[in-house]
Parts: C-alpha cells; structure tokens; sequence
C-alpha cells in the first residue's frame, strides 16, 4: 500500500489506540512504504510501543509517527483478526 506523508500530520501526545504510520522505513535503504500501526503504550524519552493488526509490536520515536490518513485506518482494521462469536 503506497501512502504518502508529505501532508500527514506529525505525532506529538500519542495516545493508546491510536493509528498512526510509522515513517521509518522511508529513511532506509532501499526506501520503504510507511508501516500502519497503533499506539499500544507511551514510554519515556518520547519512546512508544507499537503493534501492527496481527500483533507483531516494536518500540519507536514517536517523531517518527504522523497520523494515518482514514484510507489507513481502515485498511487496518480489515486486517485485524476478527473472532466469530456464537450466540445460542
């Protein structure tokens, strides 16, 4: 999915829940599209923990977040692993 965050505004009190790319894949090399994520914890030293829709978290910068766009929020959330309830 090629998001482009030229325009996308930049993270400064990360909250938990909240979906955000994480830009640092666009600095490495070769470069890479932004990863979509949420905030699942604010650290110190403006450090925060991220998880993607299958769970996979890692620790970043939050300037290295902007806001995902609502385009990347929902192609978030069509990836998270949904769990069929039965109701008898």
């Amino acid at each position: 999915m090629a998001i482009t965050s030229q325009s996308a505004e930049r993270i400064t009190a990360p909250a938990r829940g909240t979906y955000v790319a994480d830009t640092s894949p666009e600095s490495m090399s070769p470069p890479s599209d932004p990863w979509i994520v949420r905030i699942q914890t604010a650290l110190r030293d403006g450090m925060v923990r991220v998880v993607t829709p299958h769970g996979t978290e890692w620790t970043v910068h939050a300037d290295k977040l902007r806001a995902a766009t609502p385009v990347e929020r929902r192609w978030f959330d069509s990836l998270v692993p949904r769990t069929r309830r039965r109701v008898s």
